[in-house]
């Protein structure tokens, strides 16, 4: 996601649904440090549990990271702000949701996290 955003924040909302939702932790991008960076963030992906990558302008770096969860067997979800198109060729074989807004992308959030939420059940029940 962009970087820039309130959204990447720690405590920033989005972070907050999927982490409330799936009980896993997230990390982004700029939280990951190491000597070899690029090694860093391949090692990240390659334990990641999802790999959600927000494509909206089509960001090379993004796009690369993307590819590399599909390459390791990450699960992997694409979305875009604005109207739905195809994405970059190696990224067709997913399904991009789009928004238009920040509301829509908090929706789109929760709908893409609860796909993946961990249930705990109760053998005593």
């Amino acid at each position: 996601m962009d970087l820039d955003s309130a959204t990447a924040r720690a405590g920033g909302p989005i972070r907050h649904i999927i982490e409330r939702i799936t009980g896993m932790p997230t990390i982004v991008g700029n939280e990951i440090y190491g000597v070899q960076i690029q090694s860093a963030i391949r090692d990240k992906i390659q334990r990641a549990f999802i790999v959600l990558a927000d494509i909206t302008d089509d960001n090379l770096n993004t796009c690369i990271e993307a590819g590399m969860g599909l390459a390791l067997g990450r699960n992997v979800e694409i979305i875009a702000r604005g109207k739905p198109r195809r994405p970059r060729f190696m990224l067709r074989d997913l399904q991009l949701s789009t928004y238009e807004d920040e509301v829509e992308l908090l929706g789109l959030v929760h709908k893409i996290a609860r796909r993946y939420r961990r249930r705990i059940f109760n053998a005593e029940l």
